[in-house]
């Protein structure tokens, strides 16, 4: 999935950030008020995403403000104390620092596949293991339904796995939309479908090379396989 190893690719989408990650303003009210504007992201390619889709709302491009470079709880903490006009950064301090901060949550992944977590392999696992492949979607796949109902034991082992209460695994996947083995067939891999993983490895590649993190454009068919999920 990159210039130094192509063979690797995309072959399950997991999920959406769906609200878990969003941009802090104040003042600001519409994406155009962001021109001249401070705001603090951690200079990594998801974050960038996520702002670029924002700015590009209003006709502006990176360009047009000014960026300082902090970890996205450093980000909301400066946007708290009004050091800067606007911060990305992700829950828990997202709500925090909107209500410190005197500003509010002014754009957020809710609803939309900007931030996706995926799954990948190289190409010669899914040609070679593909009846491994499918076992391992198929059991993730019953993980999740399970997480998602509720299921007491799945939430506590969630919760070991991150370090954190079940209380805050219930919370947690209100800001998450996962996608099923069915969803993953008729919306992850389809490019004419505005809520698939194929438009935004489109806008992320597009992203990558104006940000001159890969040297060249890499084509969103060559990031993913879906044969896997196809087969199943």
């Amino acid at each position: 999935m990159s210039n130094e190893d192509p063979s690797v690719k995309i072959f399950y989408l997991i999920s959406y950030s769906d609200g878990g990650d969003g941009i802090l303003g104040r003042n600001i009210n519409r994406p155009e008020d962001l021109r001249g504007k401070t705001i603090a992201r951690e200079d990594l390619l998801f974050v960038n995403v996520l702002l670029r889709a924002y700015l590009q709302q209003g006709g502006l491009t990176e360009k047009d403000v000014v960026l300082r470079n902090m970890t996205a709880a450093d980000a909301a903490t400066a946007f708290a104390s009004k050091q800067v006009d606007a911060a990305v950064s992700y829950r828990p301090w997202l709500a925090n620092a909107a209500e410190v901060g005197g500003g509010g949550i002014i754009f957020s992944s809710k609803d939309t596949n900007l931030i996706a977590d995926v799954l990948i392999t190289r190409q010669a696992v899914i040609e070679q293991r593909a009846a491994d492949l499918q076992a391992y979607l198929q059991a993730i796949d019953q993980g999740v339904e399970r997480v998602k109902s509720g299921d007491e034991e799945a939430l506590n082992s969630v919760a070991d796995a991150l370090g954190i209460i079940p209380e805050e695994t219930k919370q947690q996947l209100d800001w998450v939309r996962f996608l099923n083995i069915e969803e993953n067939k008729r919306v992850a891999f389809e490019p004419n479908n505005p809520d698939s993983l194929v438009t935004n490895l489109q806008f992320t590649a597009q992203a990558a090379y104006d940000l001159d993190i890969t040297p060249q454009r890499l084509e969103a068919s060559s990031l993913y396989d879906d044969s896997v999920v196809k087969s199943l």
